[in-house]
């Protein structure tokens, strides 16, 4: 128990520490001094448990990842109520992507966006464990990302399936009503248009086929924000996935990629 009165510099206060506070006060030709107490906790994040993500390499679009907590304790409660945010980090970046969030301790299986490709295609998993006052403790493992090795006419049969629902692997998440899984397929989906495809625009590549690829991503970003202009803003959680998927959809340097029509959607959006 530490004591505090009017008298004291205190300029911070120790996670977990219980806190006794004194007022006392006096006037001229009164009877005193009087005295006030009130005790108080300093909350502490949880503690007590573990995080992990298996498996810890793989390729975006392909490889299902799983993130798992256990073991985590709130601090000064009876009933916990913690929750959890995933996110991911490319290596380099400051801003983390949140794919999901929620009180389960245990991820869906998620696709994860490809990493970084000037660090070996490694990007942090991020993973906040959060208590009911918002406190949180974080999780940062590394876990490595490539984009798929394929030709472009498949790259972009692939996204074309997947955009107009012949692949389940957005439009299982939209039919259900899982916005939190369709917003980080996308994420994933957009991280491998904007990975370079050597095939298409590597230095073997004609200018006819170069620019046959960049008009149909072209195509494929506009419909990527129109299936995004449907999504539900209820909490800041959904208006920052969304914010994530339409920033790496038009990223700066695929401005070969991106149609007007495509960036008046996004200011609708």
């Amino acid at each position: 128990l530490h004591q505090l009165t009017n008298r004291s510099q205190r300029k911070h206060f120790d996670p977990g520490v219980v806190y006794l506070v004194q007022v006392s006060a006096s006037s001229f030709a009164q009877e005193g001094p009087f005295t006030v107490s009130k005790t108080f906790v300093v909350n502490k994040p949880a503690s007590g448990g573990n995080c992990t993500i298996e498996p810890r390499e793989g390729i975006a679009m392909e490889t299902k990842f799983r993130i798992s907590c256990w073991s985590w304790v709130e601090f000064n409660v009876t009933a916990s109520s913690l929750t959890y945010e995933y996110r991911i980090r490319p290596k380099g970046n400051l801003r983390t992507i949140l794919l999901f969030y929620g009180p389960t301790a245990v991820s869906p299986e998620v696709v994860l966006p490809v990493g970084s490709s000037t660090h070996g295609y490694k990007t942090d998993a991020y993973i906040n464990v959060v208590d009911s006052l918002g406190d949180k403790i974080a999780f940062i493992f590394d876990v490595t990302v490539y984009p798929p090795a394929i030709p472009a006419s498949e790259l972009l049969a692939g996204i074309s399936d997947i955009m107009d629902g012949t692949s389940d692997k957005l439009s299982q998440h939209l039919k259900s009503g899982n916005q939190q899984g369709a917003a980080t397929t996308l994420m994933c989906l957009t991280s491998v248009m904007n990975a370079k495809n050597e095939d298409a625009e590597g230095a073997n590549a004609t200018s006819e086929e170069r620019t046959a690829f960049n008009r149909r991503m072209a195509e494929l970003r506009t419909k990527l924000v129109e299936v995004v202009a449907n999504f539900s803003l209820n909490s800041p959680e959904d208006l920052e996935q969304t914010n994530d998927v339409l920033r790496t959809a038009f990223p700066p340097d695929r401005t070969d990629q991106i149609t007007v029509n495509a960036q008046v959607s996004t200011f609708i959006a």
